[in-house]
């Protein structure tokens, strides 16, 4: 989010007429639209294995973004 921008409504306006091409109900489209850190999305796919994650464990995404290191997680391709 920027500064003059109040809600998240007004943010994901923003990101969606940034990106027009971008077809927002394509699967994984939206990924590196809330991946607010050097590396995008590419980083986290790195990232993950080296959590030892288990099936059932519990991640909690506690960054300021809109979750997207955690929408990333339940990729059925990432997890362990």
């Amino acid at each position: 989010m920027t500064f003059g921008e109040t809600t998240v409504n007004q943010t994901i306006d923003r990101l969606l007429s940034d990106h027009r091409d971008l077809d927002a109900s394509a699967d994984g489209a939206l990924d590196n639209l809330d991946q607010f850190h050097i590396g995008g999305a590419d980083a986290v796919e790195l990232l993950i294995p080296t959590l030892t994650l288990a099936q059932g464990d519990v991640v909690l995404d506690v960054g300021s973004g809109f979750g997207g290191p955690q929408e990333i997680m339940t990729w059925p391709h990432i997890r362990p």
